[in-house]
């Protein structure tokens, strides 16, 4: 993913350079940043979420409900 963000990157650089568009030289900028740095949209941790999670043992188990059949 690295190569491709890279890649792009550089031809949008190009491109702004060739065509004076200075908004795409900035992106091109961002996508190569991001590429040399190996940095996502999400920033190093990724798009995980966090999950509480309990030591084993300690949750307390659910009580059974019964229902009585005739």
């Amino acid at each position: 993913m690295r190569i491709i963000r890279l890649a792009i990157g550089v031809w949008a650089l190009v491109s702004a350079i060739q065509t004076r568009e200075p908004l795409v030289g900035f992106m091109g900028l961002v996508l190569m940043g991001m590429a040399l740095l190996n940095q996502g949209c999400c920033g190093a941790s990724g798009c995980n979420t966090y999950t509480e999670r309990k030591p084993e043992g300690t949750e307390e188990p659910e009580e059974a409900q019964y229902e009585e059949v005739k």
